[in-house]
């Protein structure tokens, strides 16, 4: 539309340049669009000059001034939108697809996962999406702040023990005593893990000092079903498993023991434990 006021634009010697319409325009690339209003048009200038201060107030935006280019930020998340060049000492802005767009949006996710104190990945996706952030990667790197709080403990050395059929090594280890006593008055339960086929068996049991009695039970069942010996077992060293000395000497099995406070040796029957009492 024309312009009616008396306004003009001056330059850097000094000089009104007239100005004769005024209007909304945009810059825009592949992915958004930001509106300039009161947008003035002078015949006399060549280039399209910008006001930074009335971009970023109109649009919500920042800008960024480096010494090579500059960037123009949503405030919001800032996310990158535009990228300018410095052309001899004048910053040039490109309507062009910014590429920094398209590196900053794959990093949204993860940046607003840790703003939003580590929410799951679909909650953060809903949350964005109700703030219509842009958020179309897929890429949903492991955070690694997260998997460390949810480890109980640090990584323990790998165990060295290799087993190459059924009843080579069998974990156990016994739990209990449960808060809530089962029908039949169990409060314990122990298991035995073949270390070769990771099969469990577990057997609930009243008092731990029936654990030497289930063992020989076992012991009978597994090795007439793999018509093979036992030919070791792991525990923690526990006084059940002191019993058991003798019996395992006289039938030719090694009993290995955890050293103290370290349960993480026996971590095949701990995990196993943690598995159960959890589902």
């Amino acid at each position: 539309m024309d312009y009616a006021g008396s306004e003009s634009l001056i330059i850097g010697n000094g000089k009104s340049l007239p100005i004769t319409h005024v209007g909304t325009t945009s810059i825009s690339n592949s992915h958004l669009t930001l509106t300039l209003p009161e947008t003035l048009y002078v015949p006399s200038v060549n280039n399209n000059l910008l006001s930074v201060a009335k971009l970023c107030k109109d649009n919500n935006v920042l800008i960024e001034f480096h010494p090579l280019f500059c960037l123009v930020k949503d405030r919001t998340t800032g996310v990158v939108l535009f990228r300018g060049t410095n052309e001899g000492d004048v910053y040039c802005l490109s309507k062009t697809p910014n590429p920094v767009l398209n590196s900053a949006n794959k990093s949204v996710i993860p940046m607003w996962h840790c703003r939003l104190g580590h929410t799951a990945f679909p909650i953060t996706r809903y949350v964005l999406n109700l703030l219509d952030i842009p958020n179309k990667s897929a890429n949903q790197s492991l955070c690694v702040s997260c998997a460390c709080s949810k480890s109980h403990k640090l990584p323990f050395a790998k165990s060295t023990l290799t087993s190459n059929q059924p009843l080579d090594i069998i974990y156990t280890d016994v739990w209990g005593p449960s808060k809530t006593v089962s029908s039949e008055g169990y409060r314990y339960y122990v298991i035995f893990i073949d270390h070769f086929t990771k099969y469990i068996w577990l057997y609930p049991m009243k008092n731990k000092s029936d654990t030497f009695e289930i063992f020989k039970q076992f012991k009978t069942i597994v090795e007439n079903y793999f018509k093979l010996k036992i030919r070791a077992i792991y525990s923690d060293n526990g006084g059940e498993y002191i019993k058991m000395a003798s019996f395992l000497s006289d039938n030719g099995i090694s009993h290995f023991l955890t050293p103290p406070h370290t349960p993480q040796h026996n971590g095949f029957a701990e995990r196993r434990h943690r598995h159960i009492v959890e589902t």
